[in-house]
């Protein structure tokens, strides 16, 4: 569910790009390197100061990290650090089942819109 939250992701920077063409680049990668520090990729979820914890706690994303790296770890004391292991998982799939759908319309009009503005070959 986390592979086909990402592909969402993917597809709302694509209609991104399609509609505002260079800019979403910067855009997306702004937001890809937010993702990274604020999922907690690369450190546990402890380390992050509390109001950045904060934020990590509204993104779904943040919590499939948590829930993957506790299963990995054979839920230790303390892990999963953000919600129960659970409640995880129901929010890693409701982004799955959401995210997916909702990036792929999103895609769509954007392209539609470019094709009716004749902007899908320009970029």
């Amino acid at each position: 569910m986390t592979l086909a939250g990402t592909f969402g992701i993917g597809f709302i920077f694509s209609a991104l790009t399609l509609r505002i063409k260079e800019t979403a680049q910067t855009v997306a990668n702004f937001l890809q390197f937010g993702l990274l520090v604020l999922c907690a990729n690369f450190f546990p979820f402890s380390a992050l100061p509390p109001f950045i914890l904060f934020f990590s706690r509204l993104i779904p994303l943040a919590y499939a990290v948590d829930a993957f790296r506790s299963t990995m770890m054979g839920f230790p004391a303390g892990f999963p650090e953000l919600a129960p292991f659970p409640i995880e998982l129901i929010i890693t799939t409701l982004f799955g089942l959401i995210m997916l759908p909702l990036g792929y319309l999103l895609y769509r009009r954007a392209e539609n819109y470019a094709r009716k503005h004749g902007s899908l070959s320009t970029y």
